[in-house]
């Protein structure tokens, strides 16, 4: 798989055609960039939370700490600050703790967790890009619930309304310090191999941050992925996004949630954003009705369900139908250890 056969799909007009393109790319690669419409999301808003971002990291960890990552004043489980090394996505490897700081925020239900400055300066231009993100990942949700000729096109996007419930969406700022900070000597790769845990993630990146690689199970290899695969073409970088787990269980594996790291390609400072898109809390993870599944290739799909299972502890065929939440504490028990 060349990084250039991942490909970059117009949703604002939206079609049966678009919805296949999208489909396709799912099921394919298990990642797709879309092009930025200059409208749900941004440039500018993309910008201003990159400085935000940028302020956030560049305090001391003293300031930061008080906010620590699953404690009572940053929120609960998995809000607040992500010490340098303080998570290992990829446990199993080599490499315990990953060379990187992080900022969960949740969804404001109905308001935004506490914050430390400047993060709590700016909530305003939080909550709406975190609103914007939600919107974009609604769409392209609808989308695939058309192309898979469910009964009811609306089926996933109708499970990630968080006006009915909590959900394990998280909106994530990332830091990667420089090589000269953290030492290659010490860490091999930012952040570990991994799949994502919830429906989908919206990745946004800056130009000249290189680093992200996926798994290419048919070669075994790992392929870089631009930050901007069209920069001849394309103004500002489009939005990459990816298949996570939840969606590899309601479609029977059929949709990839593809392992992909990041690693120290350029040794630079590096900074990124994620959008992790959940569903509700009490969503169950089976096999949505649809034509397009029943008639595709069950076991392949079947074989991407062992991985899943794996990376949930599990063995063998090991596993009635999980919650969405159940499904993400597990997750959130290798990471951290909980």
């Amino acid at each position: 798989m060349e990084d250039t056969d991942i490909p970059v799909i117009d949703i604002s007009n939206p079609s049966n055609d678009v919805a296949r393109q999208v489909l396709e790319a799912a099921s394919t690669h298990g990642f797709l960039f879309i092009k930025n419409d200059g409208v749900t999301i941004t440039p500018q808003d993309i910008d201003d939370m990159f400085k935000l971002s940028r302020d956030f990291f560049s305090r001391n960890d003293e300031h930061k700490a008080e906010y620590a990552i699953h404690s009572d004043k940053a929120g609960g489980i998995n809000r607040g600050w992500v010490k340098m090394a303080g998570e290992s996505l990829d446990p199993e490897g080599q490499q315990q703790g990953d060379p990187k700081e992080a900022f969960n925020i949740g969804p404001p239900q109905p308001h935004l967790q506490p914050l430390p400055t400047p993060l709590s300066t700016s909530s305003p231009l939080i909550l709406h890009f975190q609103n914007a993100c939600h919107k974009l990942c609604t769409q392209i949700l609808s989308l695939l619930g058309t192309a898979l000729e469910t009964p009811d096109p609306a089926y996933f996007a109708s499970r990630h309304d968080q006006s009915k419930g909590p959900s394990g969406t998280i909106f994530r700022m990332l830091y990667y310090p420089s090589t000269s900070t953290a030492s290659s000597t010490s860490f091999q790769i930012r952040a570990g191999a991994h799949s994502d845990y919830g429906s989908l993630t919206l990745l946004f990146r800056l130009p000249g941050q290189p680093g992200l690689e996926l798994f290419s199970p048919s070669t075994r290899t790992w392929v870089p992925v631009p930050v901007n695969p069209s920069p001849s073409t394309l103004s500002s970088p489009p939005i990459l996004v990816n298949i996570g787990d939840l969606l590899s269980f309601w479609t029977g594996g059929m949709l990839k949630s593809t392992v992909h790291r990041v690693t120290f390609s350029g040794g630079g400072e590096r900074y990124s954003m994620a959008y992790f898109c959940h569903p509700l809390d009490e969503a169950r993870l089976e096999r949505v009705e649809s034509r397009v599944l029943d008639a595709g290739d069950g076991e392949k799909g079947r074989e991407e369900l062992r991985g899943q299972r794996k990376r949930l502890g599990l063995s063998g065929d090991e596993m009635g139908i999980l919650t969405a939440k159940e499904h993400l504490d597990r997750r959130l028990k290798v990471t951290y250890g909980l």
